[in-house]
Parts: structure tokens; C-alpha cells; sequence
């Protein structure tokens, strides 16, 4: 003969006895057994902090290579369930920004670059001297 389902011994919320059963080997349900609530609070706790905690990914892509290398990680992890879709999303857009950047400052480095091939000795050592100039401006 089965042995009568026993009700939780725990109150809800607002104060109302729980109407679940109690497991077998406790007076609580599972919701409310005080050893699994501690467990559970545990796990809890080591997930929530696993998102916190910043993780050792090195610096900034800063050329367009790098940046396509990260949107191909990111495009792998979120295909393999390794990251959320909405985070993938966030990584996706940093990086098209980041590529915006990375490409107008390769384009400022180029028209600078063709600039200086083109000046004189007497000019290329006036333009040294200003940027001297700037660097001490700039720390002091």
C-alpha cells in the first residue's frame, strides 16, 4: 500500500500553506526544502558571478584583420551556443563601429604618410620640430 502524499510544511508568500507535496525524504516540496534552497542559492551565486567577472581576452582589436578574427569568433561561439545571440549582436556592433574607425584613421595614415614623402628634408625636419613641440605641450 502507497504511503499518503503529505503536503508541504511551508507557507507561500502570502502566508498560505504551500500546497505541493512534500518530497519522500523531507516535510518540504522542493521549492521550499531549506537543504536545496541553499544548493540552489549556491549555483545561483557561481553563475551570476561567471558573467560578472571579466574574462582574460586581451586588448582591443585595432586593425581590420583583428577585427575580422573577433566577428568570426563571435559568429562560431553564438553558432555553437557558446554565447547568447544578443551578445553576438553587441559584438557585432562594436566591431562594425571599430571598423569604421580602424578605417578612417588607416586613411588619415595614408594621406599623412603620402604628405611627408612628398616634402623637402628642410620641411620634413620643420614638421618634426612642431610635433616635439605638441608632445611637451601635451605633457605638461
Amino acid at each position: 500500500m502507497k504511503a499518503k502524499a503529505r503536503p508541504c510544511k511551508a507557507k507561500t508568500k502570502d502566508g498560505k500553506p504551500c500546497k505541493v507535496q512534500a518530497q519522500s525524504n523531507s516535510d518540504f516540496c522542493t521549492s521550499h526544502d531549506p537543504e536545496r534552497q541553499k544548493e540552489m542559492s549556491a549555483k545561483r551565486k557561481s553563475v551570476w558571478n561567471s558573467y560578472l567577472k571579466p574574462k582574460d581576452v586581451g586588448p582591443p582589436p585595432t586593425t581590420a584583420k583583428e577585427l575580422i578574427l573577433v566577428l568570426g569568433e563571435t559568429i562560431n561561439h553564438v553558432r555553437t551556443n557558446k554565447l547568447d545571440a544578443n551578445r553576438g549582436k553587441c559584438v557585432a556592433e562594436l566591431c562594425r563601429v571599430a571598423y569604421k574607425l580602424v578605417g578612417s584613421y588607416e586613411e588619415d595614415v595614408k594621406k599623412y604618410t603620402s604628405k611627408l614623402e612628398k616634402m623637402s628634408d628642410e620641411e620634413l625636419l620643420d614638421q618634426i620640430a612642431l610635433l616635439k613641440k605638441e608632445v611637451k605641450m601635451a605633457d605638461a
